[in-house]
């Protein structure tokens, strides 16, 4: 669901209502919110587990956990550098 905006985890909640709300003021019904979101969940887990069928697509989804895997490797050691005041 495409608001612009990436909310906090314990905030998603609230986040989702108020999109809700906001796209029933706009004349979207429950039924279509429910289908939107349905095809979002399909495609965020297709790309969360690996299931993606489109081979261009899987292989950016696998370089991007690649990519995020890395970056919390350094992140314990960038952390402590910068405690220290090295940078």
């Amino acid at each position: 669901m495409r608001t612009g905006k990436i909310p906090r985890v314990s905030e998603i909640y609230e986040a989702f209502k108020d999109l809700a709300l906001e796209q029933r003021a706009g004349g979207q019904s429950r039924d279509e919110l429910v289908v939107e979101l349905s095809k979002n969940a399909s495609w965020f887990a297709a790309m969360a587990f690996g299931a993606e069928q489109d081979v261009t697509l899987a292989t950016k989804f696998r370089e991007i956990d690649q990519l995020a895997t890395v970056a919390y490797l350094f992140l314990p050691c960038f952390t402590l550098i910068t405690f220290q005041g090295c940078f």
